[in-house]
C-alpha cells in the first residue's frame, strides 16, 4: 500500500502504535541494563575485583556473557552448553597446535579480524569528528546514506565472489528518504 493510500487517522494510529512498541523494548532495554549494572557490583564485591587503587571496583573484570553462561547451565539444567563449547575449544586448539597451516590461517584470521575493528573504529571516529563542525542531524542523515551505498556496495562484491547474499529487502536511498520526509509531513513531525 502507497503512501497516498493510507488514512491519516491509519498512518497516525500505525505510528502511535510502533513507537509505543519501542518505547516499551527501549525502558526494558533500560531496566536490564540498570540490573546487570547491580549485578556486575555485586559479583566484582563477591569475587574482590577493584582496580589498582584497591578501593574501586573493576566492573569490567566481571564477564557477563560468561555468566549467563553459568546462568543457562545452573538455572536451565539442559545439556551442558559450557562444557561442549569447552570440549570444541580444546580440539581446536590442538589442531592449531598440531597443523601449521592450521595455526597459520589462525593468525592470519585473527589479524583480519584486527583490522576489521580497526577500520568500524576508524569510521566511528570520523563520524564523531564530522560532528564537531557540522549539526549532528545532518552526520546521521549522511550516515544513513552512507549506510545504504557500503550495503549495496557489500552486495554487490558478495555476489562477485560467490559469496551468499543476504539482500536487504529495501527500495533505494531517495525513495526511502523521500518517504520519511512524506511519513514527517503527514504525522506533523516537520
Amino acid at each position: 500500500m502507497k503512501l497516498d493510500e493510507v488514512s491519516d487517522k491509519q498512518l497516525s494510529d500505525s505510528y502511535n502504535t510502533l513507537v509505543a512498541a519501542k518505547e516499551e523494548a527501549l525502558l526494558a532495554e533500560l531496566d536490564r541494563k540498570e540490573y546487570e549494572k547491580t549485578l556486575k557490583e555485586e559479583l566484582a564485591m563477591k569475587k574482590q575485583l577493584y582496580k589498582k587503587d584497591g578501593t574501586t571496583l573493576d566492573l569490567a573484570k566481571v564477564k557477563v556473557p560468561t555468566f549467563k553462561k553459568a546462568m543457562e547451565v545452573h538455572l536451565n539444567g539442559g545439556p551442558n552448553k559450557v562444557e561442549e563449547e569447552l570440549e570444541l575449544l580444546e580440539e581446536y586448539i590442538l589442531d592449531m597446535k598440531n597443523d601449521s597451516t592450521v595455526m597459520a590461517r589462525a593468525k592470519s584470521f585473527q589479524n583480519k579480524m584486527i583490522q576489521e575493528s580497526e577500520s568500524k573504529g576508524a569510521a566511528k571516529d570520523s563520524k564523531e569528528e564530522m560532528k564537531t563542525y557540522l549539526d549532528s542531524e545532518i552526520v546521521e542523515a549522511m550516515d544513513i546514506v552512507a549506510s545504504f551505498e557500503i550495503q549495496a556496495k557489500k552486495e554487490r562484491l558478495e555476489a562477485e565472489n560467490g559469496q551468499e547474499t543476504k539482500k536487504k529487502k529495501s527500495k533505494n536511498q531517495e525513495e526511502i528518504l523521500s518517504l520519511v520526509q512524506q511519513l514527517k509531513q503527514k504525522l506533523g513531525l516537520v
